[in-house]
């Protein structure tokens, strides 16, 4: 970092992240700067190349957030490859540029342009999670091709917000490079890049987070008066007695979702049977009941009363399609809440996941803008070590390195897709099996319909 003088000293801080500093000329090399900063950018390097190659070939990781994600990486990645080492020779040199003005134009681009790339799509996941959460309709069927255009827009947006400066030092290459130092001296560009690049963006992250809070929070107090409502009000819990019905026997298998009526058959010669099948999407439920013997030694009986066991028959068919009917429809509600409930927890914990990302965005960039808008409102008045100015924007690209670090600490499927990665494993692709169904529907277990169908049928036989 730039050492600390008593000298007059003024220092310029740019839109997009570099520093421009009137100093005095010092042949010393900045040692502390040679030693910690290239650390800095190699972590970076690495953590956001691991994220990039984590959702690329790992297909747990492929959902809209994490395509997202996706492009912050990289952005975050060209910073560190492109950004950080120009930068370390600045700081080493004490922010003296001895290249031409090209390679600072390309520079000071550079810098703008992808550190608020890197901001822009932090505001923009956040956007994207409060619509997600608060109109699930209208985006749970997202195409990849709309996610690529959202993600393009970003890129688009964030160059036309850069390209002023490249303009202008076009024209002027004053505008950037003064008395060996390469930076932004246009002070309207600084409050125009500051005010879109970071006051725009943290609006949007603040108020979003908030409002996603506010919403996951109600939505699990609905849930919550919900589970306490089945419990006590729908009679699932209802304890009934139970005859023996005979031999039950179970068959599942998958199919379309469907409920069938059961069919009931009387027979002289053979005990009675009565068939149920369930379908709820995943599996399909098939319980056949057999009367007991007991019941089938007094088949002679039945072939008397034929006629009046006909309409009881009916009775009995339709009063039981319409009574296994509701339990399904029960059974189908009670593992939706469940699954509606670990969806919930999902989304508060990635919740939480981007409430540490936007607090370390906090943390990083706003001294850095914050003495930015003060520069540019303030201009040539103001002044501030050289240091300081130095710490402010390196403060600004540790936000690059430790988004990699937050999703490694808060997120298993990150810290199992990096230790795949480390271990030479990027190559062979992980499907999760429970992607094979859509998370939208919930599983009835064939045993848990049978026992409840054979319950309610022992008081209708």
């Amino acid at each position: 970092m730039s050492q600390w003088s008593f000298s007059a000293v003024r220092v310029h801080l740019t839109a997009g992240g570099s520093t421009a500093v009137t100093r005095g000329v010092t042949h010393t090399p900045n040692v502390l700067a040679l030693l910690l900063l290239p650390i800095l950018c190699l972590v970076g390097l690495i953590g956001n190349a691991m994220v990039c190659i984590a959702i690329a070939t790992d297909r747990r990781l492929h959902n809209v957030t994490n395509y997202f994600l996706f492009s912050l990486a990289l952005a975050d990645l060209l910073v560190c490859l492109l950004v950080m080492p120009l930068s370390i020779i600045v700081e080493v040199k004490h922010g003296v540029w001895t290249w031409n003005v090209s390679l600072c134009l390309l520079y000071v681009y550079a810098d703008v342009f992808l550190c608020s790339a890197s901001i822009v799509h932090m505001s923009v996941i956040s956007l994207d999670r409060y619509l997600g959460i608060s109109q699930p309709l209208r985006t749970r069927n997202k195409s990849k091709t709309m996610i690529i255009v959202k993600i393009c827009l970003v890129w688009i947006i964030t160059l036309i917000v850069s390209c002023p400066i490249a303009v202008l030092a076009s024209y002027d290459h004053t505008y950037i490079l003064q008395n060996n130092s390469c930076m932004i001296f246009s002070r309207h560009y600084i409050i125009y890049g500051s005010t879109l690049t970071f006051l725009i963006p943290f609006c949007v992250m603040f108020v979003t987070y908030l409002r996603t809070t506010t919403l996951l929070n109600k939505q699990a107090s609905i849930l919550s008066q919900k589970a306490n409502d089945k419990l006590n009000g729908n009679g699932l819990r209802r304890t009934m007695p139970h005859r023996k019905l005979g031999h039950v026997r179970t068959n599942s298998s998958s199919t379309a979702a469907t409920f069938t009526s059961s069919t009931y058959k009387s027979s002289i010669n053979g005990p009675k049977t009565s068939t149920v099948s369930y379908s709820n999407g995943y599996h399909n439920s098939v319980v056949e009941l057999e009367a007991p013997p007991r019941m089938a030694k007094n088949s002679g009986l039945l072939a008397h009363k034929s006629l009046t066991k006909r309409s009881t028959i009916n009775r009995w068919k339709s009063r039981t399609s319409s009574y296994l009917s509701n339990i399904a429809l029960r059974v189908g509600r009670r593992n939706s809440l469940q699954a509606a409930s670990q969806e919930l927890a999902n989304e508060h914990k990635a919740t939480r996941v981007l409430a540490v990302v936007f607090i370390c965005f906090f943390i990083c960039w706003t001294p850095f803008f914050v003495a930015n808008f003060i520069v540019g409102f303030c201009g040539t008045m103001c002044s501030m070590p050289p240091w300081l100015g130095s710490v402010f924007l390196w403060l600004g690209y540790i936000s690059s390195t430790v988004n990699p670090i937050i999703y490694t600490v808060f997120n298993k499927r990150f810290r199992q897709a990096f230790v795949r990665i480390l271990r030479c494993q990027c190559c062979h692709a992980i499907r999760d099996p429970s992607s094979l169904y859509s998370r939208n529907y919930t599983t009835i277990a064939p045993d848990t319909f049978t026992w409840f169908v054979a319950s309610q049928l022992s008081h209708i036989i």
